[in-house]
């Protein structure tokens, strides 16, 4: 029986029922490490939050959860003691 990486290969050689077929030869995989940002209203990414709508004081909220490049680099929960999340 083939290992789920074989079929997996086997997978990516089928042609697409719908659309254009895309090389993924000609991409390459990316970093997965993102920057950690401690403080977000000290953080160069201060700017870009707020032009699309987010606030960097973390008044009236109840966590941030901040993921650049789709690796996670902020996270501040705030919870009441003895709340389980």
């Amino acid at each position: 029986m083939p290992g789920k990486d074989d079929s997996v290969r086997e997978a990516l050689k089928t042609k697409g029922a719908y659309g254009k077929d895309i090389d993924l030869d000609a991409y390459e995989e990316g970093d997965r490490d993102a920057d950690s940002v401690r403080d977000l209203e000290d953080s160069e990414y201060r700017r870009y939050m707020e032009n699309v709508g987010v606030v960097a004081d973390e008044m009236e909220r109840s966590g941030t959860l901040m993921f650049i490049d789709n690796g996670m680099s902020h996270c501040s929960p705030k919870t009441q003691e003895g709340l389980e999340m």
